[in-house]
């Protein structure tokens, strides 16, 4: 299932690893895809896209998505 992997870094060569996100709701439930992350204050505000299947033709359905954390 394709996840977004967490990754911390203050210099871009050292990497710290932390929670992933992995996709456990409804409207993610194929995968969660594209988006980005922004730190705002003390919260990180993160945008992607969720996608599930249509039973009837198999199609994707996106869900646009926001998800606020604090740091």
């Amino acid at each position: 299932m394709k996840h977004w992997k967490h990754l911390i870094t203050k210099d871009f060569q050292h990497y710290q690893s932390a929670d992933d996100l992995i996709p456990c709701e409804l409207f993610e439930s194929h995968g969660c895809y594209s988006g980005g992350a922004l730190k705002v204050g003390d919260k990180l505000a993160m945008f992607y896209t969720g996608n599930t299947r249509r039973p009837s033709d198999n199609q994707r359905v996106p869900y646009q998505k926001f998800s606020d954390f604090r740091s």
